[in-house]
């Protein structure tokens, strides 16, 4: 059954998004030995374990302002607004072939996590929430940039 939140999904995947990272931008395309051997470090279980759980920690802060759903299945099964320890714990969790979508359907936003990656897509084509995210990501050792369309 095609449900709202699969309208707003088709509507953002394909738009421009932003990239939250723990490299401030992408690395150039002469670089990618070193990079490989930083994701390596970084997707270590304790490392990639704490991403994810500062990851997670920004999202139930973004929840005290928007609503959300949240998904563990690629969008098969939504919760909305999770249960703020619950949701953390679930993030980290998650099998290594989870997608996490979170959708905040009244600023018309998404943010995805694939696990086993060190980064988020955030698909905000109205900068509705950015303003927020923004500065939460910074103040935990993130940055955002601009992905490619």
């Amino acid at each position: 059954m095609f449900t709202e939140y699969d309208r707003i999904i088709e509507h953002l995947i394909d738009g421009p998004y932003w990239v939250a990272d723990i490299l401030p931008k992408r690395v150039p395309a002469g670089k990618p030995d070193r990079y490989f051997d930083v994701e390596k470090y970084f997707l270590q279980k304790d490392r990639i374990r704490e991403i994810y759980r500062r990851y997670a920690e920004i999202l139930i802060r973004l929840n005290c302002y928007y609503s959300m759903a949240v998904s563990f299945d690629c969008g098969e099964s939504w919760e909305e607004d999770p249960e703020p320890a619950v949701f953390v714990q679930k993030v980290l969790e998650a099998p290594q072939t989870a997608q996490l979508r979170v959708l905040f359907p009244a600023q018309n936003a998404m943010i995805d996590l694939d696990v086993g990656y060190t980064d988020l897509a955030v698909y905000d084509p109205d900068s509705n929430i950015l303003d927020l995210l923004r500065p939460m990501l910074l103040a935990e050792g993130f940055f955002l940039w601009l992905g490619e369309e």
